[in-house]
């Protein structure tokens, strides 16, 4: 049959011939393994060809000026930009490709192995290319007359930062597949990878200690300084806050302490692919949630609890991990400035995203006020709004002297957006304290590498909502209740917790100092409360 134009433009009968696995066909289900293994990988070295094109355009039409002949009358930093933002799209096609090895069973894998001889991935000219780039400032892509445009450089600071996944990603698999056996191209196997790795954060570290302060859109720490490992002049903003469009990842966590020379807890703070993430009132609710969703994508989870240390400890231990992070859980009594003091000083190392959550309820505050209203009161202004203040205050100065932090503050509808006449005061005000110190904080760190955002959170299904009020309704007054409510149900805390993960990414810049209604709409009709029940 004859081919189709489609098919003779893209060369597909010659593409598709390319996959040739070692396993004869009477083993079925391992060639199908070994095909895709292939598969995945000259779908690598793919990505990287058109990768390094793209890296190597930002150098020729940086100094280009406009109208001297590029497409449609682009200018140089117009053709930046573009390429830029195309190597960032293919770079993160690259991470995704690598973890479709995730379905690669290790036996699957075992049984085609020594077919492989001395093939390694480490052997790729095209990943020692692009990795030559990142860690020995390549010349070539240096501008020598004017610097990247803020949008390319925040594209190839993305680059860096996905690389960074991709090695740690990498030594994920090869772990799961081969344990510590050597690898096949006669390296130590994970010590190999794992020296990489290293070698890699010791570099970011070391560039941290060059110039001053960096500006909002600054490199993630252990994926890089891409404007001084590229040896790329800082871009010059117009006058405002920051550029108007791209952004940097999230960066990880403090690389310079982290890779000191002692070989302790902070030698395991710092590695490529994780931030440190602090989530005060981590043990339970949205707290947990939080947790569950930062570990999911790689970072490091610091959680504080108060009186549940069991609880605390166990989920700690169902966190997601691998070996460049290592979770915790701290006690705290956050009411107190003594306790707050002394957690900071306990800390393994910097942090890098800040969750206030921590916070207490009605039935909290009458077990520990002792049937006292301004004990209770203070405990709520305590607890719920001069915690979260002194928590930020100790850990803001690190952030700003490191060039990043994100700072999320967990309110509540009631207080944060809107006032229920049956609810306490106190813990309103507590509330609305929090909310009032996000815009305040927003608006003192305008100009600096820090955000900050508030999330007020409605009826959330968590122990707390059920300790003050679910658990003292009878059940069809319970029904009543969450039928009055948006959409006739509660929040899920994962619904919350994704909404938290998402400030805390690159895109959340553009809401710093927002405080964010996140009720379903009980927000903008609290009168739902006493209104008709959904049918």
């Amino acid at each position: 049959m004859a081919i189709t134009p489609y098919e003779q433009y893209l060369n597909l009968p010659s593409l598709m011939a390319l996959q040739s696995p070692a396993t004869p066909p009477s083993e079925p289900t391992t060639r199908a393994s070994e095909r895709h293994f292939i598969v995945v990988h000259q779908v690598a070295e793919l990505l990287l060809s058109q990768l390094l094109l793209d890296l190597n355009a930002i150098r020729d039409v940086i100094d280009k000026e406009p109208g001297n002949g590029w497409d449609g009358g682009e200018s140089g930093d117009q053709a930046a930009v573009r390429a830029a933002q195309r190597a960032e799209g293919l770079t993160a096609m690259l991470v995704h490709n690598l973890a479709l090895l995730d379905h690669l069973p290790p036996d699957h894998f075992d049984a085609f192995r020594p077919r492989l001889g001395e093939a390694s991935a480490g052997q790729s000219p095209q990943f020692a290319r692009l990795f030559a780039i990142v860690h020995d400032a390549v010349s070539q892509l240096q501008p020598k007359s004017k610097p990247l445009p803020p949008q390319a450089a925040r594209s190839v600071r993305e680059i860096h930062h996905l690389l960074g996944q991709w090695q740690t990603k990498h030594l994920e698999i090869v772990k799961r597949m081969i344990g510590d056996a050597p690898g096949t191209g006669g390296t130590s196997g994970i010590g190999f990878l794992r020296d990489r790795i290293r070698h890699h954060a010791e570099r970011a570290a070391a560039l941290q200690k060059v110039g001053g302060r960096r500006p909002r859109s600054a490199m993630p720490r252990t994926a890089i300084n891409t404007l001084q490992q590229l040896s790329l002049r800082r871009p010059s903003y117009p006058s405002g806050r920051r550029a108007t469009s791209g952004s940097a990842k999230d960066p990880p966590l403090a690389t310079a302490r982290a890779m000191s020379s002692r070989d302790d807890l902070s030698a395991d703070v710092g590695r490529m692919g994780s931030r440190t993430v602090l989530v005060t009132g981590g043990s339970s609710g949205i707290g947990t949630a939080v947790a569950r969703a930062m570990a999911a994508q790689g970072d490091q989870v610091w959680i504080t609890y108060h009186r549940a240390p069991d609880r605390a400890h166990a989920l700690i231990g169902e966190l997601p991990t691998h070996d460049l992070v290592r979770h915790r859980a701290f006690p705290l009594d956050q009411g107190c400035w003594t306790r707050v003091n002394e957690l900071v000083d306990r800390l393994p190392g910097p942090v890098d995203v800040l969750i206030n959550n921590a916070a207490v309820g009605s039935k909290t505050v009458e077990a520990q006020g002792g049937g006292s209203q301004p004990r209770e009161d203070e405990l709520f202004m305590r607890i719920n709004a001069l915690g979260p203040l002194w928590l930020t205050k100790l850990l803001l100065p690190g952030m700003l002297e490191r060039g990043y932090g994100k700072i999320v503050m967990v309110s509540s509808v009631g207080g944060g957006i809107t006032a229920f006449p049956t609810f306490r005061e106190a813990d309103e005000m507590s509330k609305a304290a929090v909310a009032f110190m996000t815009r305040q904080l927003a608006a003192q760190l305008t100009h600096s590498p820090v955000d900050v955002y508030c999330v007020c959170p409605g009826a959330t299904d968590t122990p707390m909502f059920h300790a003050s009020t679910l658990n003292n309704l009878s059940p069809s007054a319970r029904h009543r209740l969450i039928n009055h409510l948006p959409a006739g149900r509660l929040i899920d805390p994962s619904e919350i917790a994704h909404m938290i993960r998402w400030l805390a990414s690159p895109q959340g810049e553009v809401l710093h100092g927002a405080v964010i209604d996140a009720s379903l709409g009980l927000g903008a009709h609290p009168g739902l409360l006493t209104g008709p029940a959904t049918a």
